[in-house]
């Protein structure tokens, strides 16, 4: 396993559905190695795609809100390759330094945070 990547269902009082709502807190400060947040994004995909091919000098952590998601991290020393579905109710964090890519399907919605602004892919995705 990947040291420092969490895969997990989100703890039961992140996630809640009933019949007025689904609410989903990726994030409550509660995931070891990610204490803040510089950054959200959500992406609605329009069709199916993978997307990353790259790594960060700092932590990203997803979620799914709707539709899948696979993530492939890459360990940059070994060479090990994992892969994580998330679905909704589940987060991935990926470490500072893990290459990543993910297949996710269309009209899947993906929430990311990081610990950095996203500034350009010049400046915040890098590549081995």
């Amino acid at each position: 396993m990947i040291n420092g990547v969490v895969h997990e269902r989100l703890p039961a009082g992140n996630y809640h559905e009933d019949e007025r709502r689904t609410l989903t807190s990726v994030f409550n400060g509660d995931v070891p190695g990610f204490p803040v947040a510089e950054q959200l994004k959500v992406a609605l995909l329009k069709e199916n795609r993978t997307l990353g091919g790259h790594f960060h000098y700092y932590p990203e952590l997803f979620a799914v809100y709707s539709g899948r998601a696979v993530f492939r991290l890459t360990h940059p020393e070994t060479g090990a390759i994992e892969e994580f579905e998330l679905i909704p109710g589940m987060r991935l964090m990926i470490p500072p330094g893990i290459f990543h890519t993910a297949d996710i399907e269309a009209g899947t919605v993906l929430l990311g945070l990081t610990q950095q602004r996203y500034i350009s892919p010049e400046i915040n995705d890098h590549h081995p």
